[in-house]
């Protein structure tokens, strides 16, 4: 009888099991997107094919332009809608009414800074009719996602954690923009810890650090035919940074090579965008046609316009300018009053607003926000800057300005010709960008945009300034004519990779500049061929040699033989270093002793001085990227002596310890075989959700791990600290890999990280990682017969 309890009660459990499993299979099944059959969309005039093709590309066919917008914003909707949303929330200072307390001070600086104020105010003035068609194609954009976040399908993530789906509105699509330019805005990173090293240790220590592009590196050519509050800052910015949900852009490479030195004799372009990684991925394609209209596009999620893109006729590619756009102003307050600062001999009335910062299971809490002449004020918004410490504003080019990157965007979508491009590079008056441009006419180009300030000559602009005095202050700004530009050079080529460009009226534009080695390594390449096709332009794209980390490996190993009577381990890994020929495989073991080395040397020389969680970040910014060799080359710096020490460290002594200490770390990581320490053992990719750290359920939203070829600063370049640890995690590369040839346009060629899809049942969720992961490209189509041939299915739009 026991036995037969039993039994059914066993049966029961497993009954019940199934019952559950399919019931949850039934439900997220029910979260797939919709790839074929038909809906009825109000709003629409006319019927709207879209065919999806074996990666989930949407193909919309629309007979105007409103209807093919709107249908483009209803299935980036059913794909992307909580990708927009986060974006959306980053940006207004709504993270922590979902997450809590965790995301507080992430709110706290976006609604300081007010990149929701300048989004409303950019949409009350550009929006303020409905005349021209990039504003009607913006608007039925934004009403296919309204019409998907009111019928569609619920996401699982809004389920989950109980997050609300509310609309969109036009301000919402310039929250986007500041999205992207806070990715560009590397002086909210790099100024506060300059400033920390000034105050806390004397020049003498930002000496030994290339704070500034070196003389002598490569450089992008132009071509015309005609304290310690500070020091809390910089580590409450980097940790708030840090927590912020959704990638931010990092870097980009970008070249374009004229008809001479193709085979094809066309032009022919290469991009890949560099922003840090995560899931779903940044960019979502879609091809869009229309009578007199055909593009192919990656799109920002919430944004109506590609922001990369190709016709049958031109392409144009993005990558970083990388220029100083932020500026920090120490401001004094008047003695007696608070909402006074000083300005020259006259004291100047901040300005207040209110802003609300609501938190999961809190009360509304209030915010006052104080302004100068130079921007919000941030003390008391961090933790690390109070209120009783001196006053600390900043200046964002960003901020300035109501945003024209709608039309900046509409533009480039729908440009004629080189001039219409040029025009469209114009507009833009900030973020800083570099727009790479070729056609089907043979011209190739490359326009710096942004508004770039005149500062006096006295300003280091990477340092605190004066707010108070008035002598630091702009003296105006340079016109887009002056911008860094090149169109159709004898070189037949322009390229960018994040460095530093030509001068503009004979002085150095400040900014944030990658080292020079991608540039070094492009044009390397591309000056020792004369005639390119695709295999050779991939071959390109994913190379990942490096001179620099070759000529500062052998500057450690002329170190380290000098001194080095250790074992027989050491020797071998010593030799494996020495031998190694700067590229980045999987196989090779020279990468993994090489980054785990310089490592331990940065942070053996300047974790004393910078403090463990400041050195952390410091260490791989690109400012610290440029410093490597210049500060291991100098045996005289101060940093090589440990502060915590009686002792006077000199550099053979910082050296041959970081060397012992990177034969420990790699032994207790791989074993004690140096030719087992492999660059695929010790370099990682994980594309993370939003909601990675959430028990449970998290990691199943997020993709990888995988090992990956490729290294910093190389041209397929991949992000990751130096912390020492022996793992290499990457946390930001390539958002897609991208080639163009004008010979035939509408095959061109690309990849994405993980896949089309943010919806984790979708089978195009994560369909390109492995591609993407091995070097693998695929097809972009255009042709209709290509289409129909691979499409998995067909949705119809129908209007009411």
């Amino acid at each position: 009888m026991l036995m037969r309890i039993l039994f059914w009660v066993l049966f029961g459990i497993l009954v019940l099991m199934l019952l559950l499993t399919g019931f949850t299979w039934v439900f997220l099944n029910s979260k797939t997107p919709s790839y074929e059959g038909s809906k009825v969309i109000p709003g629409l005039q006319s019927e709207v094919r879209v065919v999806f093709d074996s990666h989930g590309v949407p193909h919309i066919y629309g007979q105007n332009m409103e209807d093919t917008y709107l249908a483009l914003g209803y299935v980036h909707a059913s794909e992307r809608l909580f990708q927009m949303d986060m974006i959306r929330r980053v940006t207004t200072g709504r993270l922590s009414e979902i997450f809590g307390e965790d995301l507080k001070e992430v709110d706290q600086l976006f609604l300081t800074l007010g990149i929701h104020r300048q989004a409303e105010e950019s949409a009350k003035k550009y929006f303020n009719s409905e005349k021209e068609p990039w504003q009607k194609a913006a608007l039925s954009y934004l009403a296919g996602i309204n019409r998907f976040v009111l019928e569609g399908k619920k996401p699982l993530e809004y389920q989950l954690i109980g997050m609300p789906m509310e609309a969109f509105e036009a301000k919402d699509v310039y929250l986007v923009a500041g999205y992207l330019a806070f990715g560009f805005a590397d002086g909210f990173k790099i100024d506060p810890i300059l400033q920390t090293i000034v105050e806390n240790h004397g020049q003498k220590y930002l000496n030994d650090i290339a704070v500034h592009t070196l003389e002598g590196t490569a450089t992008i050519p132009s071509y015309r035919k005609n304290g310690d509050a500070t020091q809390k800052l910089a580590l409450d910015l980097q940790n708030t940074l840090a927590a912020i949900p959704v990638p931010l852009f990092q870097g980009s490479n970008a070249w374009v090579v004229a008809g001479s030195r193709t085979r094809s004799g066309k032009v022919m372009l290469s991009n890949d965008t560099h922003i840090g990684f995560g899931q779903p991925s940044v960019w979502y394609e879609a091809h869009l046609e229309y009578p007199g209209f055909r593009l192919y596009g990656h799109y920002a999620a919430g944004f109506p316009f590609a922001i990369l893109g190709h016709t049958p006729n031109y392409g144009w590619g993005l990558t970083m300018f990388e220029n100083d756009d932020v500026d920090f102003f120490i401001e004094e307050y008047h003695p007696d009053d608070d909402g006074k600062v000083k300005f020259k001999e006259d004291w100047e009335p901040v300005t207040i607003r209110e802003e609300i910062l609501n938190i999961k299971g809190s009360d509304p809490q209030k915010m006052m926000v104080k302004s100068t002449r130079h921007g919000p004020i941030i003390n008391g918004t961090l933790n690390g800057i109070h209120s009783d410490d001196a006053p600390v504003s900043v200046w964002w080019a960003f901020l300035q300005w109501p945003s024209k990157i709608l039309e900046t965007a509409w533009l480039l979508n729908n440009a004629k010709d080189i001039d219409d491009m040029r025009k469209a590079a114009s507009l833009l008056d900030a973020p800083g960008l570099n727009v790479m441009y070729g056609d089907n006419q043979g011209n190739i180009a490359w326009w710096a945009t942004g508004k770039i300030p005149q500062r006096p000559p006295h300003v280091n602009s990477k340092l605190f300034l004066d707010g108070s005095s008035g002598e630091d202050e702009f003296l105006g700004f340079y016109p887009f004519e002056l911008n860094p530009q090149s169109e159709n050079p004898p070189s037949a080529y322009v390229y960018t990779a994040n460095n530093q460009p030509d001068t503009t009226m004979g002085l150095w534009i400040p900014g944030y500049y990658r080292p020079e080695n991608r540039a070094l390594r492009i044009t390397q390449l591309i000056e020792n061929n004369e005639s390119f096709d695709t295999e050779m332009m991939k071959d390109m794209i994913l190379d990942h040699h490096s001179v620099e980390a070759l000529e500062i490996a052998k500057l450690l190993v002329g170190l380290t033989e000098s001194q080095e009577k250790a074992s027989e381990k050491s020797d071998a890994a010593l030799k494996i270093l020495k031998g190694w020929n700067g590229n980045h495989e999987g196989i090779q073991t020279g990468p993994s002793i090489y980054y785990t080395f310089l490592s331990w040397v940065v942070k053996l020389s300047m974790e004393d001085e910078l403090g463990a969680e400041i050195w952390s970040e410091f260490a791989s910014s690109e400012v610290m990227r440029r410093s490597y060799k210049k500060l291991i080359s100098n045996e005289n710096s101060p940093w090589w002596n440990d502060k915590n020490t009686d002792a006077q460290e000199d550099r053979a002594t910082i050296i041959l310890k970081a060397w012992d200490k990177t034969i420990a770390t790699l032994s207790k990581n791989f074993g004690d075989e140096p030719e087992e320490w492999h660059w695929s053992s010790a370099c990682s990719i994980t594309h993370k959700h939003p909601l990675h750290d959430a028990p449970i359920f998290g990691p199943k939203f997020s993709v990888g791990p995988f090992p990956i070829a490729g290294g910093s600063e190389v041209l397929n370049a991949l992000d990751y600290k130096l912390d020492t640890t022996g793992y290499f995690k990457v946390h930001s590369g390539p958002a897609l890999r991208k080639i163009i040839d004008f010979s035939n346009p509408e095959e061109a060629i690309s990849v994405l990280p993980t896949g089309q899809s943010g919806n984790v049942m979708s089978p195009y969720y994560k369909d390109q990682a492995r591609m993407f992961n091995e070097g693998q490209f695929r097809t972009l189509l255009m042709k209709g017969s290509a289409v129909e041939a691979d499409k998995i299915g067909v949705l119809t739009l129908k209007p009411e």
